[in-house]
């Protein structure tokens, strides 16, 4: 069961950090972020 709550955690974590650099950085270099977070989420 702590395993799912962590992934949970994590994938929350990766979806605001995703959601933030949208917002914050738009345009290409956006795309190249939220590419360089994925695997941080995984």
């Amino acid at each position: 069961m702590r395993r799912s709550v962590r992934y949970s955690v994590s994938t929350g974590v990766g979806i605001a950090v995703t959601m933030i650099v949208s917002v914050f950085a738009h345009g290409e270099s956006s795309h190249s972020l939220i590419i360089l977070s994925l695997p941080v989420v995984y």
